[in-house]
């Protein structure tokens, strides 16, 4: 593979973590089912672990909770070799949640999705 399709590979890996950021932050379910295969499977530790249909189930019982939801990307490192590609996501995630005392609570995450294939 040349450097130029190298690139490109990457830019739309890159892409693909910045619609999942704005899909998160938008509540947009339509375009967070549209980033991820059928047959994905999705580790969000504690939350949900296992075949994307459960994260998604998962976000579907959370999202409307969430007040305000501010995800950036960090460090994207991301190897192409051919048609695979192999790479890991720094993330902050800032949520305003309930507080389960009537009032509402910052909840900053510090994530790091490694490996992605």
């Amino acid at each position: 593979m040349d450097a130029l399709a190298q690139l490109v590979a990457k830019d739309e890996i890159r892409e693909l973590a910045q619609l999942y950021a704005r899909g998160i932050d938008r509540k947009d379910m339509g375009l967070l089912r549209t980033l991820y295969t059928d047959d994905a499977i999705d580790n969000h530790g504690p939350y949900s672990s296992g075949p994307v249909d459960r994260y998604f189930a998962f976000l579907e019982r959370s999202l409307p909770h969430m007040h305000i939801g501010s995800h950036h990307i960090c460090n994207h490192l991301i190897s192409v070799d051919g048609d695979r590609a192999t790479g890991e996501v720094y993330a902050i995630a800032w949520h305003r949640i309930p507080d389960g005392k009537d009032g509402l609570a910052h909840d900053i995450r510090h994530e790091n999705a490694a490996p992605c294939r």
